[in-house]
């Protein structure tokens, strides 16, 4: 990823964790 989406992602990730499935929440690791 490129530094400057950096802090998109993670706040991507925040949301995803919480919004939706475990599944879905590994893959945004990803």
């Amino acid at each position: 990823m490129h530094s400057k989406n950096r802090k998109n992602l993670e706040m991507f990730i925040f949301v995803t964790k919480i919004l939706n499935p475990p599944g879905l929440s590994m893959t945004a690791y990803d």
